[in-house]
């Protein structure tokens, strides 16, 4: 899954690595997000989870293959591929992917559409070929859910067979993410959809010491001051002084991803291997922090907010998404464009970005 930007690591970048690797498909959430691959040249399959009807032109110039989730969405495709003359190279047909509502109750057919969806694959069956039918799970993550996602699975089997015995040929099959690869292996079938666990970050905690910390966000000391007790730093005053300290100013802020909420001692970052609270509140781009305890800062010195710095110290992300309650998702997709982006490949092959 490369969507949102490839969480927002860079979706072109992190393309090309996954296609020098041989995946087999690459995911995005909306058209826009799949031509932007194409342009860098990117050859892979690429599945749209979210085709808006407008885009179904460029889709298919670009060789793009939608997910189609509800009757309607069928109908207008197929309306739409019927004046063209250009389908997709595999078998002179149209590729698409059905996805199927099994309990996450946001895209997908329903069990009670099973009967017209048939009739109208099957009147169609010279135009389209259904590449793949797959569903999501609502909570792969938490055991407390564990029957509701054997639920979704035995559910997903018994609309999968209805499909496939009408089409007469069996499609690629796909329930799992990240978590469920981890906790649920014997669901696995014909293919899985890697998304966070790409970047370094186990949705369930179960194999988080076997990932490897792949996104990095780091910023560096513009400035250092010395406040005096009853001084206030910041934006109202927020941060207010209760004994003579040193504050570093950090060239980041929330323009940059690093969350406004995280100000006023929420999250501290690490800065010479020690963590080091927010002072004050988070600017749109600085951040001001508490260095008092931490000796020999200086100008230009780096500041983790999170991965990995050149020293073997490791400040999880999971640390500024639990101060932020949220989740690594979002703090990862939060990381703006105008922020720079470094590739580094190792000798393990593994792509980290900063």
């Amino acid at each position: 899954m490369v969507k949102a930007n490839a969480y927002g690591s860079g979706s072109v970048a992190v393309g090309r690595f996954l296609e020098k690797q041989r995946v087999d498909y690459l995911g995005v959430a909306f058209v826009h997000e799949g031509v932007t691959l194409r342009k860098a040249g990117i050859q892979l399959p690429i599945l749209v989870l979210n085709p808006a009807e407008t885009a179904f032109g460029t889709m298919l110039e670009f060789g793009l293959e939608p997910e189609i989730y509800s009757l309607g969405l069928l109908k207008e495709f197929l309306s739409f591929v019927k004046s063209k003359k250009r389908p997709s190279p595999a078998a002179g047909k149209f590729l698409i992917h059905l996805k199927l509502d099994t309990g996450m109750h946001r895209l997908g057919f329903e069990e009670s559409d099973l009967e017209k969806l048939n009739a109208l694959l099957t009147a169609n069956n010279k135009t389209i070929t259904v590449r793949s039918i797959f569903s999501h799970l609502a909570a792969t993550e938490a055991v407390a859910h564990d029957d509701f996602t054997k639920n979704q699975i035995a559910f997903f089997n018994k609309m999968y067979k209805i499909l496939a015995k009408e089409l007469g040929y069996c499609p690629l099959r796909h329930v799992l993410n990240s978590g469920g690869i981890v906790r649920f292996p014997t669901f696995q079938m014909d293919m899985v959809r890697l998304g966070i666990g790409i970047y370094g970050t186990g949705p369930s905690g179960k194999i988080q010491k076997e990932l490897q910390t792949v996104n990095t966000l780091k910023a560096a000391v513009s400035q250092i001051k010395k406040i005096k007790k009853g001084q206030t730093v910041g934006y109202g005053r927020a941060g207010a002084a209760k004994e003579n300290m040193r504050i570093a100013t950090l060239n980041i802020g929330y323009a940059d991803g690093l969350p406004r909420k995280a100000g006023n001692g929420r999250f501290s970052v690490l800065i010479n291997g020690q963590k080091a609270p927010t002072f004050g509140n988070v600017c749109m781009d600085m951040t001001m922090v508490d260095i008092s305890k931490i000796k020999k800062v200086r100008a230009g010195d780096e500041a983790l907010i999170f991965g990995k710095d050149g020293f073997g110290n490791e400040l999880p992300v999971s640390e500024l998404a639990q101060s932020m309650e949220t989740i690594p998702y979002e703090i990862f997709t939060s990381v703006s464009a105008r922020v720079k982006r470094v590739y580094m490949e190792g000798q393990s092959e593994n792509l980290e970005v900063f």
